[in-house]
């Protein structure tokens, strides 16, 4: 996962970054599966980071977020950046 961060202004990281191999990118957390890396972002109507458990649940490893959530799991990376 740090191979995709390469140049990402990154604000502040929970969990091994190192260790997370990502088999694809998803925004949408109904499509994320096993090894996903789950962006959450912040739109007009919806709030990604609303969907962060979801995408756990579906089997994210990694998100990307603007605000880490207040409910952390310690199994999953967690990367906050500016803006998602």
């Amino acid at each position: 996962m740090s191979d995709l961060l390469f140049g990402v202004s990154i604000k502040s990281v929970i969990g091994d970054i190192t260790s997370v191999m990502v088999e694809k990118i998803e925004f949408d957390s109904r499509k994320v599966s096993d090894s996903d890396l789950f962006i959450a972002i912040k739109g007009v109507n919806v709030d990604g980071h609303s969907f962060i458990d979801l995408s756990v649940k579906n089997g994210a490893k990694s998100v990307i977020v603007e605000e880490i959530p207040e409910k952390i799991n310690e199994e999953i990376c967690y990367v906050q950046v500016d803006c998602s």
